[in-house]
């Protein structure tokens, strides 16, 4: 569709009128409420910069959201896989969330939702695209192909069996949308050099670093694999590859490794099918524990330190679909300040998941819930939050060179004072410096830096809870299993949410 088509009630194309037009247009706009989310968000945190140096500034609250919302829906039919799927969407719905979560194909995966990773590629046409950047409206007419359509039978497409066998995949969240990249690529090129492959992959991110196996994977897909080749690495990095055992184990006895092994990971059929479930594909299969949970979202502070006042959801209550919204207040036995300033308790502590003092851009102010993804973002907008900024201290050189010692007010993590060295928040030891000077050998000294660090997943961050009486059951993302040795604190009730 052009900007001058539009569809009607059945999913056609229809003449434009420029009312009806002009509203499909404004009907988009406002449900894309993502977008909108995010550039208030960046204003907000350059308002908070300018508020730190320019205390004139009027405070917050922002201007929330009001009035009716009212979603624009269509019915139209897309051929998905070779067969026509009929579904009713909101002008504004993308295709990959049409994909997900009305019609339950989760192989092609939701992650940056931005056009940047790559994990929701599919075929349109014979072209690998971003799903998340096209709408279900502009997908009409068009032959669309995911991961779930690429096998016959048991039979595997033949690079899902080259992912297979190279160990492709590793987490495997990138792998669908890598392999449709790759038939893309085989459709129009049979015989690709390993250039082609790597520029053909370039739109697709691997969080993994599984580079050279994918590489290596496409190529023996194609039939142009040389016994000999090795993927490419960067040149600083790249060194002949191990040939014994010694190269591994220094002291090792023998003088050669064995045969490398050609059994697949256990799971990798299903990541190489799309088969594979993670946290956040779960509630849209018909045979998964929940369905169609309930979406939560996370109202963050645009401030680098503020003080939270009031927070109201009234407006977000006139929303239909929205459930109901949780702050600090409502933590059990929530307390802003300890009695000993040494001691530490998750019951005491006022870092919890959410607080009463912002301490960082982006930390929790509040959780809402709501039905379904539209109503929870629109519900965002419109709960009103009451911060109240003070000067905030992000400058460590600065904080030295001033002797800034306490940079909050208040307990931090549980305590009331400097960390006692017998109780971390995070595991460490300390030695006697002076003595570790005069043992060493040699001693090195300069100036350091190192470049701020952001940790990049592709899976998204997500939980999917069910809670049933006194009882609740989670299924997370995380690969930590030590994050959940805690028995968490539940209130009674029923239902199920995914944040």
């Amino acid at each position: 569709m052009n900007d001058k088509d539009q569809l009607d009630s059945q999913g056609k194309n229809t003449a434009p009128d420029p009312d009806s037009a002009d509203l499909t247009r404004r009907s988009f706009l406002r449900g894309a409420t993502g977008v909108t989310l995010g550039v208030a968000a960046l204003s907000a945190v350059g308002y908070e910069a300018s508020k730190l140096s320019n205390p004139q500034l009027p405070m917050w609250p922002r201007k929330t959201a009001q009035g009716p919302y009212e979603p624009h829906y269509a019915e139209i039919t897309l051929n998905v896989n070779g067969i026509g799927r009929e579904v009713r969407v909101t002008h504004h719905r993308s295709l990959l969330t049409v994909l997900r979560e009305d019609l339950g194909l989760t192989g092609t995966k939701k992650s940056c939702n931005l056009g940047q990773c790559g994990a929701c590629t599919v075929l349109m046409d014979g072209l690998s695209v971003y799903s998340c950047f096209v709408l279900a409206a502009d997908a009409i007419g068009k032959k669309i192909e995911t991961i779930e359509g690429l096998s016959e039978g048991t039979t595997l497409h033949p690079v899902q069996q080259a992912f297979v066998r190279h160990m492709g995949s590793q987490c495997g969240h990138c792998t669908p949308g890598m392999i449709m990249s790759a038939v893309g690529l085989l459709r129009q090129n049979s015989t690709p050099g390993e250039d082609d492959v790597r520029m053909a992959l370039s739109g697709n991110l691997c969080r993994c670093g599984n580079y050279p196996n994918e590489v290596t994977a496409v190529l023996d897909a194609a039939g142009v694999l040389q016994p000999s080749f090795r993927a490419k690495v960067h040149a600083e990095f790249d060194r002949p590859p191990l040939t014994t055992a010694v190269d591994i184990f220094p002291d090792s006895s023998s003088g050669t490794l064995p045969p490398p092994s050609n059994i697949p990971a256990l799971d990798a059929r299903e990541k190489a099918t799309g088969a594979a479930r993670y946290t956040g594909d779960i509630g849209w299969h018909t045979d998964d524990p929940v369905q169609r949970p309930l979406v939560a979202k996370v109202i963050r502070s645009p401030y680098a330190l503020a003080a939270i006042g009031d927070i109201d959801d009234s407006e977000a209550r006139k929303l239909p679909g929205y459930r109901d919204m949780a702050t600090f207040r409502d933590i059990p036995q929530f307390q802003g300040e300890l009695v000993r300033p040494t001691e530490r308790s998750p019951a005491k502590s006022d870092r919890l998941f959410l607080n009463n003092m912002a301490r960082y851009v982006g930390d929790a102010i509040a959780a809402i819930a709501a039905d379904d993804l539209d109503t929870a973002l629109e519900a965002v907008q419109r709960v009103r939050v009451d911060f109240r900024p003070q000067q905030a201290f992000p400058d460590a050189e600065f904080n030295l060179a001033h002797d800034i010692r306490a940079i909050h007010p208040g307990s931090v993590a549980g305590f009331g004072g400097p960390q006692p060295a017998d109780k971390p928040t995070i595991e460490y030891k300390r030695g006697d410096i002076d003595l570790g000077f005069k043992q060493a050998d040699l001693i090195i000294e300069g100036r350091y830096e190192t470049p701020l660090q952001c940790h990049v997943p592709i899976e998204p961050h997500a939980v999917v809870a069910q809670m049933d009486g006194d009882r609740v059951t989670f299924w997370d993302g995380q690969c930590r299993p030590g994050c959940g040795w805690r028995t968490p604190t539940v209130r009674p009730g029923e239902g199920a949410c995914g944040i």
